[in-house]
Formats: structure tokens, C-alpha cells, sequence
């Protein structure tokens, strides 16, 4: 069965987003749907199963909501392990189907985790080592949950290359080169202002994607980085502009699984690039569903699997615009390379012992 995994998604863009996702996806009984799963991280479990029964259909694939607070790494430890649970589970399930029906099983794991969690404090909030919040919310928990949760990142007959997509901000290309080796100081310091701990914490996520890009690549995974723009309502202070509809419309093409396939006639679970008005396939990255109720096929997409492929042989993770354009991170995750990348990403243990 293949599965999404995501943080922010209980409110805000995040939530806005799975709203768009379900209205792209079959219902469960419809001839082209695919069984799939959705698993929300989110701290407040009953409240985001509430807002979900305002975007998932009845008949429409559930979404299991497990309890996550980012600013424990106990929290996150008893997450990734009740996704396993899950994960694990189904396997079972599937290869005991796969002998009833005399099949090759599936392999089941994870085929795309989204990390759209993200804080900003008015005043400094010390956490776990001496970092400030913003600095353990928006970089070291989720790098803990892909330390804890990437070995289920699995590649299916439908997802040869499952997906890492990261809720990133261009902010993070106005930290001056000068003030890199600083940035543990900033995110110390509780003299430092709210965006500068902000903005150096999206440098750092920025790196940290980096690392996994490199970490995964020979698992077939890709990593890619979306920045939404600035959202002064986003879900950092809640409730969507007309920004945020340019966030849904390109971030949802990197969920490995909508197509825009007129109206979802074909069941062959493709992607495609749309140029000109004109629409052609493109099986690189098949996606989980086809589409049954799609208004917007008419408009100009980006090439989603040629950015992909170039992406796949670079050192950069790749990086898209609030337009769906292709942009140049900061300057310095390639310039300084793994030496920068690996400052910003410390092992489990390193973490667990803050």
C-alpha cells in the first residue's frame, strides 16, 4: 500500500494542501483508485482528526493522525516507531495476499514523506541541547525522522523513486557567507531576533536536505525543496492568501501521486508535463492515483520528471520557486559542500543525548 508521511499538515497550508490532495484522488471504490495511506504527524491528535473530517470524503482513502510533538525527540523516537508498526503490518498483510493469490508481494514501506512543520517564537524558547525552538521544531526533529523513518522509504512498481519533499523558504538565501560559522551562536543566543532565528533555521534545514539528498541517492530517493513564498497567514500565522494557492498548486505536483490525466480516463498511473495546452505522458514518476475531477489540465505544469532526472545526477537538491520555477539555493550548500551539509546533520545519537 503505499503511503505518505507528513508533519504540518494539521492546520494552516499543510492541511490546505491534503485538502487538495483528496480532491485529486478517487474515491475507494472507483475503478481507478489505488489503495493508499496517509499517516499525519500532529500534536494535537483529536483536533486534526476533526479538521481532517472536513477534507477527507467518506469514501475517500482515511488518514491515520498519530500523536508527534516535534519539540521532544522522545516524541519523535515513539512516532517513527509506531510507523513501523504500521508499515510492518501492512506488509504482512500484503505478502499473506500475495500467496492467497499466488503473486509476487509488493515491497511496503514509504513513498513520499512531506516536512511542512514549522514554528516562529516571538521571544527565545531554549530547548533540547541549549538550541532555541525554532532551531529543534524546524530542523533537528525532522532530521531525527528521517534518521528513524528513511529505511521505509521503499520503491514500488507504480513509485520507482520515492520522495523526500521539504517546506523550505527563500529566507534562507540571506544569511551573508560571513555569518555561517555563527549560526550555532544565533541559534543559541537568546539576544537574537525572531527572524534571525528563523531565517538561520531554514540555512540549516536548507543543509540538512542537502545531506539526505546525498545519504539517499543510492536508494533511488529524491529530495526535493519547495519554497512557498512569503505567506504572512501560511500556518506559521494561520489561514491562506492568494500565495498560499500558488504553494497548493506547486507543491502538490511533487506528491508522487496525482496526475492530470483528463478527468482521470486512464488508469496507467502517469505523471504528465503539460505544453502549450497540449498534454503528453510521462510514465518517470508515476503517481499513486489518477485524477477523476481535474480543472486544471488546461494550464501550463512544470516538467516535474526532466527537473527530476537532471536533479538525480547533481550535488543540489532541487530547489522550486512559489512559480514552479527552478532556482539556485544559497550559494554556500555547494560551495562548502558535505563539510556544511554533515555540520547540520548529527547522528541519532548525538541528538538523543541532548
Amino acid at each position: 500500500m503505499p503511503t505518505l508521511l507528513c508533519t504540518g499538515c494539521s492546520s494552516g497550508l499543510g492541511l490546505q494542501a491534503l485538502r487538495q490532495l483528496y480532491s485529486h484522488a478517487p474515491s475507494s471504490t472507483s475503478a481507478t483508485s489505488s489503495n493508499w495511506r496517509l499517516i499525519i504527524g500532529a500534536r494535537d491528535v483529536a483536533a486534526t482528526q476533526a479538521k481532517l473530517a472536513t477534507v477527507v470524503p467518506s469514501d475517500g482513502p482515511k488518514a491515520q493522525v498519530l500523536h508527534l510533538d516535534l519539540e521532544s525527540f522522545e516524541s519523535v523516537r515513539t512516532f517513527s516507531d509506531q510507523v513501523k508498526l504500521l508499515v510492518e503490518e501492512e506488509a504482512t498483510d500484503s505478502q499473506q495476499k500475495a500467496r492467497t493469490q499466488s503473486e509476487a508481494p509488493e515491497r511496503e514501506g514509504i513513498q513520499c514523506i512531506l516536512l511542512n512543520a514549522a514554528v516562529y517564537t516571538a521571544k527565545f524558547e531554549a530547548a533540547q541541547g541549549g538550541w532555541c525552538k525554532e532551531a529543534i521544531v524546524n530542523t533537528f526533529s525532522q532530521h531525527l525522522l528521517l534518521h528513524l523513518v528513511s529505511p521505509l522509504l521503499k520503491p514500488t512498481s507504480l513509485i520507482p523513486h520515492p520522495r523526500v519533499i521539504v517546506t523550505s523558504s527563500g529566507l534562507h538565501t540571506k544569511i551573508p557567507a560571513s555569518s555561517i560559522p555563527s549560526l550555532p551562536m544565533t541559534l543559541k543566543s537568546p539576544s537574537t531576533s525572531s527572524m534571525e532565528r528563523y531565517r538561520a533555521t531554514k540555512f540549516t534545514q536548507m543543509a540538512n536536505a542537502h545531506h539526505w539528498k546525498s545519504n539517499l541517492k543510492t536508494h533511488d530517493v529524491d529530495v526535493v525543496a519547495i519554497s512557498p513564498g512569503f505567506v504572512p497567514t501560511s500556518g506559521l500565522n494561520r489561514q491562506s492568501s492568494v500565495w498560499a494557492r500558488f504553494f497548493l498548486r506547486w507543491i502538490l505536483w511533487w506528491f508522487p501521486f496525482v496526475s492530470t490525466d483528463e478527468q482521470g480516463k486512464s488508469s496507467t498511473f502517469r505523471v504528465h508535463e503539460y505544453g502549450n495546452g497540449r498534454a503528453h505522458q510521462n510514465s518517470a514518476i508515476p503517481p499513486l492515483f489518477t485524477a477523476e475531477n481535474d480543472t486544471q489540465a488546461q494550464v501550463e505544469d512544470p516538467p516535474v520528471s526532466k527537473w527530476l532526472k537532471e536533479a538525480r545526477s547533481d550535488d543540489g537538491v532541487l530547489y522550486v520557486d512559489v512559480h514552479g520555477k527552478r532556482i539556485d539555493p544559497h550559494p554556500a550548500m555547494l560551495e562548502q559542500g558535505r563539510s556544511l551539509w554533515n555540520e547540520w546533520a548529527p547522528s541519532a545519537k548525538t541528538m538523543l543525548a541532548w
